[in-house]
């Protein structure tokens, strides 16, 4: 038989105060759990995350409504001009905003339907399209150096980006662009910083 060495009462205090801080600290971490179970966001951060959700299912539907080309791009409706999502709503941009040409739209957004808006606009997404090549192709010709173009939805118009382009310059020019192909043209100076770094 082996010989246990006798206890130490001090000992048992120690290993009787770390038990206790033991049982201590599982119930504050039940308690803290228990707490934060119960606790739940907000209603109207909720509401919100589901409006953002629908309005982007809502602009999924559209997309696969408005059908694509053999290369995947998607074919935009005459009458549409963009869309952005602005709170829980799926704004679209149309040249045409009658009850008709809005009700295509909802029934191609389906269930997603009640979180469009209507905004009117001059120009269509394919008007602004079309013109963008033909407007930057005048611009090189000029002996401008044309560092950005794109059509801007939420601008409803055509931007473009000119190296070194002091802005009564991109004023005068956005001006003549916008009257000689019919659109609303946006001129601004694009600038790169470049660091020249010596090699060996």
């Amino acid at each position: 038989m082996k010989h246990m060495p006798p206890s130490n009462p001090s000992n048992r205090d120690t290993k009787k105060r770390a038990a206790g801080l033991l049982w201590i600290g599982f119930i504050c971490i039940c308690v803290v759990i228990g707490v934060f179970g119960t606790l739940k966001p907000s209603k109207g951060k909720l509401d919100e995350a589901e409006n953002q959700e629908n309005a982007v299912a809502a602009n999924e539907c559209l997309n696969q409504a408005f059908g694509q080309t053999a290369n995947g791009t998607i074919i935009f409706p005459e009458d549409y001009a963009g869309a952005y999502i602005n709170g829980g709503h799926l704004v679209l941009l149309l040249t045409n905003t009658s009850e008709e040409a809005t009700e295509k739209y909802r029934n191609w957004a389906g269930k997603y339907s009640s979180c469009l808006t209507f905004k009117k606009v001059k120009y269509s997404y394919n008007e602004l399209s079309e013109k963008l090549d033909p407007i930057v192709e005048k611009l090189k010709e000029d002996g401008y150096e044309v560092t950005s173009s794109a059509v801007s939805e939420t601008e409803n118009a055509v931007s473009i980006g000119l190296f070194k382009c002091e802005s009564a310059e991109a004023s005068k020019l956005a001006k003549n662009l916008s009257e000689t192909f019919g659109v609303r043209v946006l001129v601004s100076e694009v600038i790169y910083t470049t660091e020249c770094v010596e090699t060996e």
